[in-house]
């Protein structure tokens, strides 16, 4: 039997990382992310049903580090317009239309991993 490099070992995580059902990202509590290290990834799901990736990252503590997120970016676009590149058309929208979309369509998934240097191989391969 031949022995998987490295590189299809990180490879055959990610695919079995991205398979794994999401969460709503907006649904999620502190109980259902872990305290551990790992990696995250968050996505939206379009008008066409595909999921898109908005973020991925690694943190020593997944629990804080989403919900910190979460936090900040609410507070940081508050009263904002952006630039809306999914649909049918591009458009700008208001923060509230984003948050309102992002509740119901954003999902988060999550890996814990106690090594550094293979979390941050990990959010290479993905």
């Amino acid at each position: 039997m031949k022995r998987l490099s490295k590189w299809e070992t990180l490879q055959n995580r990610a695919k079995k990382f991205i398979k794994q059902p999401p969460l709503t990202y907006y649904g999620i509590s502190q109980a259902q992310i872990p305290n551990n290290g790992g990696i995250y990834l968050i996505t939206v799901k379009g008008e066409n049903g595909e999921e898109t990736p908005l973020h991925i990252g690694h943190a020593d503590n997944l629990s804080t580090e989403v919900l910190l997120k979460q936090t900040l970016y609410n507070i940081k676009t508050a009263g904002t317009k952006m630039y809306w590149p999914f649909g049918k058309a591009p458009k700008i929208i208001s923060n509230p239309e984003f948050i309102a979309y992002m509740k119901e369509n954003s999902y988060i998934r999550f890996l814990t991993e106690t090594d550094i240097k293979e979390r941050m191989a990990l959010t290479v391969v993905i």
